[in-house]
């Protein structure tokens, strides 16, 4: 119950799409300058979003998961 409760909070307060590091840097890693090869998925998630320039009000990097703004990851796909 915790879990969706959480969920819905999270919705609530705009982040509606997330995914665990490791699926974000399975993703997205083709993006990545080279030197964020050696980093670990938290780290890796991290310095992507900053080298993408990505406005840090369209997501927010939790513990497990980065979260997005709606929309967001649509664009990223394109």
């Amino acid at each position: 119950c915790n879990g969706v409760m959480e969920g819905v909070r999270i919705c609530a307060q705009g982040y509606p799409s997330s995914m665990t590091f490791g699926e974000f840097r399975r993703r997205y890693q083709f993006l990545a300058p080279a030197s964020l090869a050696s980093l670990d998925n938290t780290a890796f998630a991290s310095q992507l979003v900053q080298a993408m320039r990505l406005d840090a009000a369209h997501h927010h990097i939790g513990r497990t998961k980065v979260f997005f703004r709606t929309g967001v990851v649509a664009d990223l796909e394109r």
